[in-house]
């Protein structure tokens, strides 16, 4: 069956942006209701509520989804599940100011001729174009689209996303429409104004890659909770954004379509963590 998708590009082409708190766009509806119901009924996707964490990390194998690296989050299973057992997740931090460890879930392959065509379509350079000229990004860069799911303790502290990253994507796609309440979505952030030295520091110092900051530094200015709601923007020194998963997740998971265009050839970037900072305000050099 042939799908057409040509309306996904409207949709990018014709929103508008939203300055605040970082230049954004914020497509609701962005898959027409057919397709959207197409995706969040598929039983591949969401599944029915478990009964225990071993039945979920069961479920979730069988179904083609497995541990991948990404920031805040380990790829041994054995651990989060005991950590998670064991109410210790936050003792065990990964990166950053991350206050515990997570884990995310790629879906790895499906028989669905739907979400093949959908996942396709979205890693196409067809859409791929699409964001670049409504972005105006002229370097060139590859585009990778996929769909995850995040357990429970899953957090990335504030950040404005790497240097090499072009820009971002991500679209609401859980099992219905009471997620929506859950405390499992991405929130967009300003620094305080005693914090505001840290823009002027990644404004200057443009051959370092940008940190993760705390969460005590930041005010949350929005947050991103409604299903089939795409939020894309490009990373900059003000794209702060972060999520932090508290929530039942044997119910359902948190599912979303993940998505980057990273620049092909990116410069080297010296590392930068957030203890440079710590240090600047220990030394007052606000």
């Amino acid at each position: 069956m042939k799908y057409n998708f040509d309306y996904i590009l409207n949709n990018i082409k014709t929103s508008e942006f939203i300055s605040e708190p970082f230049e954004h766009l914020l497509i609701d509806d962005f898959l027409s209701q057919e397709h959207f119901n197409l995706l969040i009924n598929n039983k591949q996707i969401h599944f029915e509520e478990v009964n225990s964490n071993n039945d979920l990390r069961d479920r979730l194998h069988k179904n083609n989804f497995e541990p991948i690296p990404f920031p805040g989050c380990t790829t041994n299973e054995d651990l989060y599940f005991e950590l998670l057992e064991q109410g210790r997740l936050n003792e065990a931090k990964t990166e950053g100011d991350s206050e515990g460890v997570g884990i995310a879930y790629n879906l790895t392959n499906t028989n669905d001729d739907f979400i093949k065509h959908l996942i396709h379509f979205l890693n196409s350079n067809t859409f791929k174009s699409t964001l670049e000229n409504k972005f105006n990004i002229n370097q060139e860069t590859r585009v990778t689209t996929r769909i995850q799911k995040y357990l429970t303790g899953y957090e990335i502290s504030p950040h404005p996303d790497i240097r090499q990253k072009a820009l971002t994507y991500l679209l609401n796609i859980n099992k219905n429409k009471e997620s929506e309440n859950l405390n499992i979505h991405t929130s967009l952030l300003k620094l305080k104004e005693d914090y505001n030295f840290i823009y002027d520091y990644w404004n200057k110092n443009t051959k370092e890659n940008r940190a993760w900051v705390s969460w005590d530094w930041c005010d949350i200015e929005k947050t991103v909770t409604k299903n089939n709601s795409m939020v894309i923007f490009k990373p900059t020194d003000y794209s702060l954004h972060a999520v932090k998963l508290d929530y039942d997740h044997l119910k359902q998971q948190r599912t979303q379509i993940y998505g980057n265009l990273m620049f092909s050839y990116p410069p080297r970037y010296e590392t930068q963590n957030i203890s440079k900072f710590r240090e600047m305000i220990e030394r007052g050099q606000r």
